[in-house]
């Protein structure tokens, strides 16, 4: 009984593969695949990306350190330079002193610093202060009282002339320009 076909008639029908089927999950397998490599590769270069960013975050804080030690060294720096200047103009100052200029530990006396002569000038100064009356100190107070208030004015002044050109835009006049 033959009920089966033979082999060799429709061997090729049988046997043969789908076309559709093999090439759409052969590329479905593909894709996958290039999907997979792709995600480890992103993962990889964003553990690099992550990596450089710390060390570039360290570099950062170093350099900054860095930076404010470099600032504090340039202020001592500065400090002890103004600190031999003045000392250099002092020293300057002190060989351009003449040697009477000088303080002397050991002090002479002169003729014009004798007790007598000391006597002499404070008479004299007696005479000239006895020449001023009491008006004349009253005077000065009022001068100074007057002063004070002036200061106190132009303080206020100054204030309100900010104010105003705050106020309008205008923008304030310096002292040493005016």
């Amino acid at each position: 009984m033959q009920t089966d076909p033979p082999k060799t008639l429709f061997s090729g029908i049988y046997n043969r593969k789908k076309p559709a089927e093999t090439t759409s999950s052969t590329q479905a397998m593909d894709s996958i695949d290039k999907s997979n490599k792709l995600l480890s590769m992103h993962n990889n270069l964003m553990k690099r990306y992550e990596k450089e960013l710390k060390t570039n975050m360290q570099h950062v804080e170093a350099i900054s350190t860095l930076n404010i030690t470099v600032s504090q060294l340039e202020n001592k720096l500065k400090e002890s330079e103004d600190k031999v200047k003045g000392l250099e103009r002092e020293k300057t100052k002190r060989s351009r002193q003449s040697p009477y200029d000088r303080p002397h530990r050991r002090r002479s006396r002169s003729p014009n610093t004798s007790p007598v002569h000391q006597q002499q000038q404070i008479l004299k100064l007696k005479k000239e202060l006895a020449g001023l009356d009491k008006g004349f100190f009253e005077e000065i107070e009022d001068l100074k009282y007057t002063l004070q208030q002036s200061a106190k004015l132009n303080k206020q002044y100054e204030k309100s002339l900010r104010k105003l050109c705050k106020q309008f835009g205008v923008p304030y006049p310096h002292p040493e320009t005016v």
